[in-house]
């Protein structure tokens, strides 16, 4: 298996302009608005990587693209050793001032690519992503270097806020993606994946993959914030997507629900694909 995965990268595309990591920058500030979540979280995902990382609480961690720090804020606030690598300048900008000086030393903020890392072989015992690899193209590539600087035995943990199945929130992003489809942007960003796919593609190479979701919470949505936060996302602002999206989805939630101000309450998890690469034979 462990041979299989350190021959990825040379069956991966090279990185061009037609795969070029998607602009943060104007989204950083709304960030922890879309995608915050309550501390107690954040200690119940900390620990439930600590459970399985080998060296624990000791171990050295690297999160791809760390953004805001969200993810990261629980495991240097209890002094982990933790290195978070983010392509954008703002994200960092927003992380540092998240942390300020409460994480001290054992936080290393780098500006990098997920798809070429600035790190020797094996230099962390586990490897963090939220969401990320949807929009690194070619995702391969990113998965071979997460491999590629992972110590041996490892963890590759990544994370996903998800919303209750059926929830107001789930039914619009479902006809978002349906839409974007139908205007030929596809699922995802194009050479992007979903966590299944990079879970499977490991799988598929002899690792494991655990399935864990955090506790709930709640939390109030209406159709009329989320179409704002779909129309701020970095894969729409900014393309002739935004405008049909914005009259399809509006069409649909008003039919759906009768007014765009209609309130409901939304439970959330966060989910963690842990998948664990043995030692190297």
């Amino acid at each position: 298996m462990n041979r299989a995965l350190d021959m990825i990268s040379l069956r991966v595309l090279p990185v061009s302009a037609r795969f070029s990591m998607p602009d943060f920058a104007t989204g950083a500030t709304r960030f922890d608005e879309q995608r915050s979540f309550p501390e107690a979280i954040g200690a119940e995902l900390r620990d439930i990587v600590l459970a399985r990382v080998p060296g624990g609480p000791q171990a050295w961690l690297l999160e791809t693209g760390i953004g805001t720090g969200r993810i990261a804020a629980p495991f240097a606030a209890a002094g982990c050793r933790y290195t978070g690598l983010d392509s954008s300048p703002a994200m960092l900008a927003r992380c540092r001032g998240r942390f300020g000086k409460a994480a001290g030393p054992r936080a290393d903020l780098v500006l990098g690519d997920m798809r070429r890392l600035p790190f020797p072989d094996g230099r962390f015992d586990a490897v963090l992503a939220a969401s990320v690899y949807r929009v690194a193209a070619p995702w391969q590539m990113a998965a071979a270097e997460a491999s590629r600087v992972l110590a041996r035995p490892g963890v590759i943990c990544l994370m996903k806020h998800v919303v209750a199945s059926g929830s107001m929130e789930h039914v619009l992003a479902e006809r978002k993606r349906e839409i974007l489809a139908s205007l030929g942007a596809g699922r995802y960003p194009e050479g992007g994946a979903s966590d299944e796919e990079v879970a499977g593609f490991f799988a598929e190479r002899g690792a494991t993959v655990e399935r864990i979701e955090t506790a709930a919470w709640n939390t109030t949505a209406t159709p009329r914030a989320c179409l704002a936060r779909y129309l701020r996302g970095s894969r729409v602002a900014i393309t002739p997507y935004a405008e049909p999206l914005r009259r399809e989805l509006e069409a649909f939630a008003v039919k759906q629900y009768a007014s765009l101000d209609i309130e409901e309450e939304v439970a959330r998890t966060m989910r963690v694909l842990i998948i664990g690469l043995a030692a190297r034979s």
